[in-house]
Parts: structure tokens; C-alpha cells; sequence
């Protein structure tokens, strides 16, 4: 289940200011399961959490970008029962520094995507391993070999607070 921030292009609310909206879609159902206004007050890291608070995420990997990389929403999706991939990026300085020092180099590629965007050549690649001892981000405490295999979104029931309001 992925989650990301959108503003609405030439949308304004009723005091001309434009609207910001974060949903959380299921990529096996091909829905959106919840999604919520963010306030000019306000940024998406609560609001992630309020949303999520509505969606029943036991055994789901949560992915977000890295404005949600932070020890308080990686806690409390594992509260939740959700796993997460997020990604580290300048905004965890010392999380990410620890990570540049892993032996890269010797672990597999999973996946690898090049693109040409916005006019620039982007490669994105996925590798993973697992982090045995100390870590400096949440995890469930029965370690990562002894989880069950992450299900599939359900059909789910949203709270009617969870629906698209109109502006």
C-alpha cells in the first residue's frame, strides 16, 4: 500500500488557498483506501497517521516517500502491524550515514529502472538485506526471517472521515 501527497493543480478552497491531498492506494486492488486533506497548518506526517489509523495495515508493507521517514510513523505502522519501505534520504542525517556504510557493493540487485524525466537520467535500483543487532529504526521484535510473508490489501471498510470531501 503506497502513500503520497498531491496538491490539486488550480484547485483552491473557499479562502483561495490550493488544496493538498494524501491518499493511500492498494496496488493489488487497484483502489484508493483512504484519503484526506492536509491543511495549510498542517503537514502530511500526522495526517499519514491519521489516515492510516482508518486502514487495517496487519501484515501490509507501507511504502512513502522520504518526508515520512521518521523514528515516530516507522513506530507506528510496526504498532499496527505493518511493515514499511521508506526511503532515506538528506532529512535523516544520521540514519542515512550509517546505511551508505553497509557493503553495498556485495549485496544483489533485485530490481533496476532507468528513466528520463524531467530532463535528467534517473536509475533507480532495490537491493536489500537484513539488519541483525543494534538498529536505529522500528522493527517488529521477532526478527525479520521469523515474520509471516506481508498480505495483500483487503476490500476495505474506511471511516466515512476517510472519504474525498468536497471543496
Amino acid at each position: 500500500m503506497s502513500f503520497d501527497g498531491k496538491s490539486l493543480r488550480g484547485a483552491r478552497d473557499g479562502e483561495g488557498r490550493p488544496i493538498h491531498l494524501l491518499s493511500g492506494v492498494c496496488q493489488h486492488l487497484g483502489v484508493i483506501l483512504g484519503q484526506i486533506g492536509v491543511d495549510i497548518k498542517t503537514n502530511e506526517i500526522p495526517m499519514l497517521r491519521e489516515l492510516l489509523a482508518g486502514i487495517d495495515i496487519d501484515g501490509v508493507i507501507i511504502t512513502a516517500d522520504a518526508l515520512h521517514t521518521n523514528r515516530d510513523t516507522a513506530t507506528y505502522i510496526t504498532d499496527l502491524g505493518g511493515h514499511y519501505l521508506l526511503t532515506v534520504k538528506d532529512n535523516q542525517p544520521k540514519l542515512r550515514k550509517a546505511l551508505k556504510k553497509l557493503p553495498w557493493h556485495s549485496v544483489r540487485t533485485h530490481d533496476r529502472t532507468r528513466s528520463r524525466r524531467h530532463g535528467r537520467e534517473e536509475t533507480r535500483t532495490l537491493k536489500a538485506l537484513a539488519i541483525r543487532g543494534r538498529h536505529q529504526v522500528p522493527r517488529r521484535q521477532a526478527g525479520v526471517e521469523n515474520h509471516p510473508p506481508p498480505r495483500r490489501c483487503q476490500d476495505p471498510e474506511i471511516p466515512e472521515r476517510h472519504h474525498l470531501r468536497h471543496y
